[in-house]
C-alpha cells in the first residue's frame, strides 16, 4: 500500500518491525495522537511512543 494510500484511510495505522522500531505511521494516526510521524518513525513503539501500551496484556504479544 502506499503512504498517500494508508495516509488516505479513516483509521490510523502502525506498522514496526520485528524489534519494535516504528517504520509505519499514517496521518490518521497522526492527527489522533497528536504525533508527528516524523519522530515516530524509527523509534522503538512501546519504549519511545505508546509507553502505556508497554505490558503484559499487549507489549508481549508482539515479543520474539
Amino acid at each position: 500500500m502506499s503512504t498517500a494510500d494508508r495516509d488516505a484511510l479513516p483509521f490510523g495505522v502502525v506498522g514496526f518491525a520485528a524489534d519494535t522500531i516504528v517504520q509505519v505511521y499514517n496521518a490518521t494516526e497522526a492527527r489522533m495522537s497528536g504525533l508527528d510521524p516524523a519522530t515516530v518513525t524509527g523509534v522503538p513503539f512501546f519504549d519511545a511512543v505508546a509507553q502505556c501500551m508497554n505490558n503484559f496484556m499487549v507489549a508481549n504479544i508482539y515479543a520474539c
